[in-house]
């Protein structure tokens, strides 16, 4: 964490105006600690310099044992350019569900620790300030982000942040909601993210989403949201180019809400009046370079099915081999895991293959691996990714057929067998009746191969799906 925060767009400010939030909001993280007993300050702090490596700075005290706080701090920790909170309090009660989390441990105290990101690259620093409170609290069950209202346990945070050559997801950053009304199906879902202002981004949003869309509407959501931190968002009304032959547009609530019924879901009663937070409304395209703004609402306010990208919706669950653009921070953690995992995968991929009662024609398991390739004469462009069927592993690389057709010419063509160099693989995937697995879940991978295996002698299993269509890059 270094330096005050840069906005992200700083560089045209006026051209971005609609979207600047003047001050990023600041990130909490709060840690269960599993003892009777409240940590002291002495105990939390030695623990963090420890972490650190060297001593910390304490900047101001803020009390012990008030009516919020058992004891609070200020603190200068060597790596943070900024001063953190960190403090002690109790637990508030938790959910059936939120104790699943923690594996069932009540804990009647916990830690907490906030920090400002720097929004030039929020995810370095959720990260390092992640890891700082984990390392510090080696017992602790479960941490919860109070910016998403995610609680998630102490494996699966190891399992993300502990591997220094893997970046977590950025999708850690945010979440995205749904919310209806029980006794109105015609007002749709509300979607929207939470998360994206403590990165200095406006947070999207879409309105009178139909029930049967809202998974694609949260995919879209979050695939956006994470375009932001690679890319400006566009001047409001604007195309913008989310996916191949997928445009939308982004328009500020402030503008659309003098026009939206009150009654529908996510409407002006719905929502704080002195909320800061930049929104923005992802509207649909009504065409190649134009789209619908809020001043061409009729008088009963705008078209709900303007509210949220139709027909975005119409081609993601079509059957059209159509994605959105994955941005190149996705890809390299993405290619950063499958390496990490290779020597698994090809293990695997042997051991299915000395099966007893391997069928060459019906196998049990696919192999599946993820490869890119330039763009014939588009050297602005980045590589196109595609998937492959994995026919069999030699030294200087894997046999591999393609298995869906390119969105560009990249060179190949669907059915084509082609020696795949290690280095170009982004991805891998083993696809079975038990599940889809990937390099994130190396276990469970492992788990569906031996229960394939031990079946083998029992006959045939039913034949798995091809690996996914086609992931371009974006542009």
């Amino acid at each position: 964490m270094s330096g005050d925060p840069q906005h992200p767009f700083e560089e045209d400010r006026g051209r971005h105006a609609a979207w600047i939030l003047e001050q990023a909001e600041p990130t909490n993280l709060i840690a269960l600690w599993p003892d009777e007993q409240p940590p002291s300050r002495m105990e939390v702090l030695t623990a963090v310099a420890s972490v650190a490596g060297k001593s910390i700075k304490v900047l101001e005290e803020l009390g012990e044992r008030s009516e919020e706080f058992e004891w609070a701090a200020i603190i200068h920790v060597p790596g943070f350019d900024r001063p953190l909170a960190v403090w002690t309090e109790r637990a508030r009660p938790m959910s059936s569900e939120e104790l699943k989390v923690s594996g069932g441990v009540r804990c009647p105290w916990v830690v907490g620790i906030e920090g400002v990101l720097e929004t030039s690259d929020p995810l370095r620093d959720y990260t390092g300030l992640m890891r700082l409170l984990l390392r510090s609290l080696p017992d602790a069950p479960a941490v919860l982000d109070v910016s998403t209202n995610r609680w998630t346990s102490r494996p699966s945070l190891e399992a993300m942040f502990e591997r220094e050559e893997v970046e977590p997801p950025a999708d850690l950053l945010w979440v995205v909601e749904a919310r209806r009304r029980a006794d109105d199906d015609e007002c749709g879902c509300w979607m929207r993210t939470r998360g994206l202002a403590r990165c200095g981004r406006p947070e999207l949003e879409m309105l009178g989403v139909p029930g049967p869309h809202a998974d694609t509407a949260a995919d879209v959501l979050s695939g956006m949201a994470a375009m932001l931190f690679e890319a400006e968002p566009p001047d409001p009304g604007v195309p913008w180019q989310i996916g191949h032959g997928l445009s939308v547009c982004l328009v500020p609530w402030a503008a659309l809400e003098g026009d939206v019924r009150d009654d529908l879901v996510g409407g002006p009663s719905d929502r704080c009046d002195e909320d800061p937070t930049p929104s923005a409304v992802v509207c649909d395209v009504l065409g190649p370079g134009g789209s619908r703004s809020h001043a061409d609402a009729d008088a009963d306010g705008p078209d709900l099915g303007h509210l949220h990208p139709v027909r975005i919706f119409a081609r993601l669950e079509g059957e059209e081999a159509c994605g959105l653009y994955w941005t190149e921070r996705a890809t390299r953690r993405q290619a950063d895991l499958a390496r990490a995992g290779w020597d698994q995968f090809a293990t695997a991929w042997a051991a299915m293959r000395r099966s007893g009662a391997f069928d060459e024609e019906r196998p049990p398991a696919v192999f599946g691996l993820k490869a890119g390739f330039p763009i014939v004469d588009r050297p602005e462009l980045n590589h196109e990714h595609v998937w492959f069927r994995v026919c069999g592993f030699e030294d200087e690389g894997v046999r591999a057929e393609l298995v869906n057709h390119p969105v560009h010419d990249v060179g190949l063509q669907s059915g084509e067998e082609i020696l795949v160099e290690p280095e170009r693989v982004a991805d891998w995937m083993v696809v079975t009746r038990f599940g889809s697995f990937g390099p994130a879940d190396v276990a469970g991978m492992w788990q569906a191969v031996d229960r394939l295996r031990a079946e083998q002698e029992a006959g045939p299993c039913p034949l798995p799906e091809d690996p996914p269509a086609t992931d371009p890059d974006r542009p």
